[in-house]
């Protein structure tokens, strides 16, 4: 309300700081030079300083860590305001701090002046950073996976990496996002249960227990079955909820099984169709080897 006052009227007769000695924001009233004119006590607080007379008559371009910043700040100004323009300060002690200022120009004596509203945003800055860095982890750890890793939202594929796209043979991971998972699978999943049906219980398991693990067959885009194994896991930022979806190929394996299982199969009843039974007796004499005979 104190800056719209100010828009509205841009040629004022006198300066009367005081009125924004109450103030919990930090005020500071700075000439068409930038030396500082005034302050209050809530701008020398966030700056550790004891008394207006350390800063008055110095110029506000010493307060900024990056002296550019002051340069885009007086460019920005130009149009008479500027809302929540963020920079680091520097505090007496040496400390940097993140402040967040709006500022109006007004004309007093046929000068220029400038009063800046500044509140620190430190704390706010630093959790964005990290979450910043976080992202920027968690995105090179999802592109350089050699592993399939795909993003679920709405039980859509919203995201995936290149990897994906390989091992499903598609030529780009764009073919991928936008499906549902029963459009990258047969019709029927081994156990009789339709993709599409057994696909929505799977997704609904995972958002209701916050994870979910199981065995999957995914097909190719040529069609090719694949068996997987399927690792869900509910992840919220910024209230979105997503489904970080890890696979990992046993295709091997399950072949594998499947032949030694067969194999079992077909030595059983082989026993099973002989008409005699067979066992081994095994003589030992003394001073010679073991020897067996059926």
């Amino acid at each position: 309300m104190i800056l719209k006052r100010l828009k509205n009227k841009k040629n004022i007769e006198s300066i009367n700081f005081s009125i924004y000695n109450e103030l919990p924001l930090g005020v500071i009233l700075t000439n068409h030079e930038g030396n500082i004119v005034d302050t209050n006590p809530a701008f020398l607080k966030l700056l550790g300083y004891d008394s207006k007379k350390e800063l008055i008559n110095t110029n506000a371009i010493n307060l900024y860590l990056n002296t550019g910043q002051r340069n885009e700040f007086l460019e920005q100004i130009k149009n008479g305001s500027i809302k929540d323009y963020e920079f680091l300060m520097k505090k007496k002690n040496g400390e940097n701090i993140w402040v967040s200022v709006n500022a109006s120009t007004f004309i007093f004596k046929s000068s220029n002046y400038f009063l800046s509203f500044a509140s620190e945003v430190t704390k706010r800055k630093l959790t964005e950073q990290k979450l910043i860095h976080n992202e920027k982890r968690f995105r090179t750890l999802f592109e350089k996976s050699i592993d399939p890793i795909l993003l679920i939202e709405d039980g859509i594929f919203t995201d995936c990496n290149e990897n994906t796209a390989k091992f499903l043979k598609y030529d780009s991971k764009d073919e991928i996002i936008g499906k549902t998972p029963d459009e990258l699978s047969p019709e029927k999943q081994p156990d009789g249960q339709l993709s599409k049906t057994k696909a929505i219980k799977k997704i609904e398991t995972a958002l209701a227990d916050g994870s979910n693990r199981f065995e999957w067959v995914h097909q190719t885009k040529n069609g090719e079955n694949l068996w997987i194994d399927v690792a869900l896991t509910v992840i919220t930022e910024k209230g979105k909820t997503q489904i970080y979806t890890f696979w990992r190929d046993i295709t091997v394996q399950k072949e594998a099984k499947k032949e030694l299982q067969a194999s079992e199969a077909k030595f059983k009843k082989l026993i099973q169709n002989l008409p005699d039974a067979i066992f081994c007796q095994r003589n030992r004499r003394k001073g010679k080897r073991e020897n067996y005979r059926c």
